[in-house]
């Protein structure tokens, strides 16, 4: 399944001043500027879209393998992400749950054999 990212309902933060507590940020609660429905221009892709059909694509797809924030958070910014550190750590999601499931069932293989 995939979806397409057109507004922000609700941003949540940890506020590191205060106890790591969470706190919402409702300045960033709005329509995205780069989402596909969001443009008057007919040839605007979104920020996706354009990544994706433009050279760095190869680049683009090796950082989000190999979690390279560097690189992710450099391309974004290319590209005119407005939080593109932010933006980079929610795309490595995947990726680190994968790793922990890796790491979880290999845990469980030595405990209890192969399934």
């Amino acid at each position: 399944m995939t979806s397409l990212e057109i507004r922000v309902l609700e941003f949540w933060t940890k506020d590191g001043r205060i106890s790591n507590a969470w706190r919402r940020d409702a300045d960033w609660e709005r329509p995205l500027i780069h989402a596909n429905w969001d443009s008057d221009a007919q040839d605007d892709e979104g920020i996706w879209g354009r990544i994706l059909d433009s050279e760095r694509i190869d680049e683009w797809s090796q950082a989000r393998r190999d979690g390279d924030f560097g690189t992710m958070v450099a391309i974004l910014k290319e590209f005119d992400c407005e939080r593109p550190l932010e933006v980079a750590h929610m795309i490595d999601v995947e990726r680190r749950y994968q790793l922990l499931r890796d790491k979880t069932s290999a845990i469980r293989n030595d405990r209890f054999g192969e399934n």
